[in-house]
């Protein structure tokens, strides 16, 4: 799962994109339910909510960064 953000001109938006076997997913801070989709994330894959700090700032600037990746079973 790579978090990026999209600079709208105004402001930055966060977003997520999980490659899934099906393809990829982008999901973004703005979509309904994000929230409770961000806690279970953390919750069930035990992730330090501190990748958040390295991806927003500084503002504007392009900063993807991998903050899970799945291994095979």
């Amino acid at each position: 799962m790579t978090a990026y953000k999209r600079d709208l001109m105004t402001v930055d938006l966060l977003c997520l994109l999980l490659e899934l076997d099906e393809g990829v997913l982008e999901v973004h801070e703005d979509m309904r339910g994000y929230p409770a989709f961000e806690q279970a994330m953390f919750e069930a894959l035990g992730l330090d909510p501190e990748w958040k700090l390295g991806v927003l700032f500084p503002a504007f600037e392009a900063r993807p960064t991998l903050i899970y990746q799945r291994t095979s079973i």
